[in-house]
């Protein structure tokens, strides 16, 4: 049972890539280098397009950190950065952190999602796809964390909530995350695959 129980406790280590001290400073370097390129970013407002005023065309660069920061740092890392980037954005330029940081944990949750599997070769077309669901995935759990923040905890009537801050949120994120992911972690895996080359 005790043999079982450590096996155990060491595969889940493993899958939070904290098994280590090399590990975990890993995963900590990644959480640290996800909140400050989130907070970094957040101001960046990319010009977009409402459409009905409801849905929004518009590229967010700074959700964009979460799965790519996952990607190659893995969940834990992902998590943190997502937590405690979205929630040091809200801190440093004005916005409201609702209902104790819910929304916050929703981007936490998208980061560890995006962060479960382990990414062989980001250069590869099915690998690029592994990491495109999990991300869908976390970003599911992330629309309901703001659904939930805003609606059951803030105390925001639904139907306005859903159309004029939850579709424009959700499809504004959607087309930054279904798009851009695999083609940044792509380019960021070849450009990396170019140094190491070069060195050797």
């Amino acid at each position: 049972m005790a043999v079982a129980l450590k096996g155990l406790k060491g595969k889940i280590l493993s899958r939070l890539r904290l098994q280590t001290r090399r590990d975990a400073l890993w995963s900590l370097l990644g959480a640290l280098m996800g909140v400050a390129l989130y907070i970094a970013l957040s101001p960046i407002n990319l010009p977009g397009y409402k459409l009905m005023g409801m849905i929004t065309v518009q590229f967010v660069p700074a959700i964009l950190v979460i799965p790519l920061i996952s990607a190659f740092f893995g969940p834990t890392a992902g998590f943190l950065g997502g937590f405690l980037g979205s929630a040091g954005a809200d801190m440093l330029f004005g916005h409201q952190i609702i209902a104790l940081g819910i929304i916050n944990l929703g981007y936490g949750l998208l980061g560890f999602l995006a962060g479960l599997p382990r990414y062989k070769d980001l250069a590869s077309g099915r690998t690029l796809g592994k990491l495109l669901a999990f991300t869908m995935i976390g970003f599911a759990l992330l629309v309901i964390a703001y659904y939930t923040g805003l609606v059951y905890i803030a105390g925001q009537n639904q139907l306005p909530t859903l159309l004029y801050n939850l579709l424009p949120f959700a499809t504004t994120s959607l087309i930054s995350l279904f798009l851009a992911t695999p083609v940044v972690a792509r380019l960021i895996r070849l450009l990396a695959n170019m140094v190491r080359a070069n060195r050797l």
